[in-house]
């Protein structure tokens, strides 16, 4: 073969691999303006959705007397008002929740800092109040059981709605209200009237369970589920035991539609008492379930 032939060779080997090479160098940068452009068309998503719903109060009453919650308002759709309602049917008790709260499409979306869930379970501690929310101010008055919970509420009202409300209530601490302290973190104590020595789960708390699972749903994040016992018996063995229950309540959510992965069982036995254990009065509401953020 000729030293010309095998140059030609050479240039149109040469050429192909340019060819080649130009093609994915082509396909990598518009991958990348793909890729980009989708990125951006995300965080314009996002941006809109932040700018529609921002944090506001809506326009609300939460009242509490004598152990019955009314809450009076609009809402803008039917789910905005399952959001207050189930919670508060769920904490009080749903012979204990008065419903004024009215669907009206052109009301105030309201968009807190916290959820509904976490707005109901936080004031559930607090014996009575009145709240009117309305033109970012919280007007109205409680009463609570010592000077630890009033700081517990009033840091609350700065920080469960929106960051920037005018607080207007009157908190009057009497000590005939006095609780056990408050844990930021837990969402619901569940009394479940279990048998001695045994995790199933009985018929009659599963109603409640039930409305649970209908909350939890919809909340999207990771909950605990902490078993706990009273201090009768061997604290090891009472350990092994709440970790059973817990994760029998959380196979019985999963059956009713609750994401597996949004929740984690855990059992800390008898570590970690809200009654002293000298009553079985006591000892029963040690022997609870707890639903937590953390």
């Amino acid at each position: 073969m000729s030293q010309i032939n095998q140059d030609d060779d050479q240039h149109y080997v040469l050429g192909i691999v340019g060819a080649i090479i130009l093609s994915i160098l082509v396909g990598v940068v518009s991958l990348s303006i793909s890729v980009s452009t989708q990125m951006n068309e995300s965080l314009v998503d996002l941006t809109n959705s932040k700018n529609q719903y921002p944090i506001q109060l809506g326009n609300f009453d939460f009242s509490v007397t004598d152990g019955k919650i009314t809450l009076t308002g609009e809402v803008v759709d039917d789910a905005a008002k399952m959001s207050l309602l189930r919670p508060a049917q769920l904490l009080w008790g749903t012979g204990n929740v008065i419903d004024q709260v009215n669907i009206v499409p052109t009301a105030k979306r309201f968009w807190w800092s916290i959820k509904p869930f976490d707005v109901l379970s936080k004031l559930k501690s607090v014996p009575q109040f009145a709240l009117h929310l309305a033109e970012n101010e919280i007007t109205g008055s409680a009463k609570v059981g010592s000077d630890i919970d009033k700081d517990y509420l009033l840091e609350g009202l700065k920080s469960w709605f929106t960051p920037d409300a005018r607080n207007q209530v009157n908190i009057e601490v009497d000590s005939q209200y006095l609780s056990n302290p408050i844990d930021p973190n837990t969402l619901l104590n569940v009394a479940i009237e279990y048998a001695t020595g045994v995790s199933e789960i009985p018929e009659g708390a599963k109603p409640i369970l039930n409305q649970i699972a209908e909350i939890l749903k919809d909340d999207g994040r990771l909950i605990y589920i902490h078993g706990h016992t009273d201090n009768v018996g061997i604290p090891e063995e009472n350990k092994t035991l709440s970790q059973l229950r817990a994760e029998k309540i959380k196979t019985y959510l999963v059956s009713q539609g609750v994401t597996a992965d949004n929740l984690s069982a855990d059992g800390l036995g008898d570590t970690r008492p809200i009654k002293d254990n000298l009553t079985e009065a006591d000892r029963s509401m040690n022997r609870r379930i707890e639903f937590s953020t953390q």
